[in-house]
């Protein structure tokens, strides 16, 4: 439990480091170039909003690792979909920009340039938490239902051993 804990804890540090990227770099491009809203511009604020909808889920959720007796059930329906389709635009950002490196890079040139380093490391570990984000929820979802199950199973046991108690008398 106190792994998975300290993991949502991560995913959130990582999540809002992300935002803040972002945020940084949609700063950068608009004020220091001067230039105008396009619709293409919208993208990255998009990726922000679901970035927000994420680290609400990962609050949302870490009661699910800290307290067993809560009895976990899917709500907030939003920020779910909000944390899948972050980590959806996470993997498919990650994976565009690790494709055109190898692209300009690696495929055209054929070496290996030093510069290019770190935001291949950058871009890696994005493509990582993606999938990370992506596992999480859906193992979260998976005992969530599970534990439906038990619960219904339980009580309908629960009811039929109650009738037949009712029966004898």
């Amino acid at each position: 439990m106190r792994f998975k804990l300290g993991l949502k804890i991560v995913f959130i540090v990582l999540i809002l480091a992300i935002i803040v990227l972002i945020g940084i770099g949609m700063y950068g491009v608009i004020m220091s170039e001067n230039t105008q809203m396009e619709w293409s511009m919208g993208i990255p604020f998009v990726i922000m909003i679901l970035g927000f909808l994420g680290v609400v889920y990962q609050i949302k959720t870490i009661k699910f690792y800290q307290n067993l007796d809560v009895k976990p059930k899917v709500k907030g329906v939003l920020f779910w979909l909000g944390n899948l389709l972050f980590s959806l635009a996470l993997f498919c950002s990650s994976l565009y920009v690790l494709y055109t490196f190898y692209i300009m890079y690696f495929d055209s040139i054929g070496i290996f340039r030093a510069n290019i380093l770190v935001p291949l490391v950058v871009f890696s570990l994005g493509l990582i938490l993606a999938i990370g984000l992506a596992i999480e929820q859906s193992l979260l979802y998976k005992a969530i239902v599970n534990y439906e199950e038990r619960s219904l199973g339980d009580s309908i046991d629960d009811i039929k051993g109650h009738q037949e108690d009712d029966d004898l008398l």
